[in-house]
Order: C-alpha cells, then structure tokens, then sequence
C-alpha cells in the first residue's frame, strides 16, 4: 500500500485520483463523487472527470478537520450496473513541518 501523502491544513488543495475501471464510462450524469472528512462527514467539493481520472479543488476555507480523509464513488446508482468504490486520498495535518515537501493528491 502506498503511503498517503499529508497536507497542512487550510490551504487549496487540489484533488485527483483514478477510478478502478468497472466498464461502464464515468459521466457526471451517472456518478456520485462524495469526499468525506475524519469523521465521516461528507465535504462539498464540485467534481470534474475525464475517463477514469477524477480532479477537484478542496478550499481551504472549508477544510474544518484534520486527520484521514476518504472518497466514495457510485456509478450507476440505484441502477442496474451499479458500482460503488471507496478509498483513502490524503491526510491534512495541523502543522506544516508534518506536511510531505513533495506531494500532490
């Protein structure tokens, strides 16, 4: 398992990750994007996706909480083909010197 990168809080933070390939295509007609915080939580974030490749900006002003940040993603919801996928993305942290110098979600 990779190691998840660390982010200090309260800066923009861009988001991008890849969907595992369920052979249905992605659109945002048929894809529900939710980010939740340490608490479960779910965070506003406006979504964009391109094939597989999910991008996002998570402001900084509605960064609330740290610690282990997930995403949830459902295609085809309710429906039949209907995949559901969830993962680990990031960790914000409190202080910049417990940032990594060199990473990017």
């Amino acid at each position: 398992m990779n190691k998840l990168p660390n982010y200090r809080i309260g800066n923009d933070l861009p988001v991008r990750f890849l969907v595992e390939d369920t052979g249905t295509p992605m659109t945002s007609d048929n894809t529900v994007i939710t980010l939740y915080d340490p608490y479960g939580i779910a965070v506003d974030i406006t979504w964009s996706i391109s094939g597989r490749e999910v991008t996002g900006t998570f402001l900084g002003k509605d960064q609330k909480r740290t610690g282990l940040y997930t995403v949830k993603v459902v295609i085809n919801k309710g429906q039949t083909g209907m995949a559901t996928m969830d993962m680990q993305l990031f960790r914000l942290v409190p202080h910049s010197w417990q940032a990594d110098s060199s990473s990017s979600a």
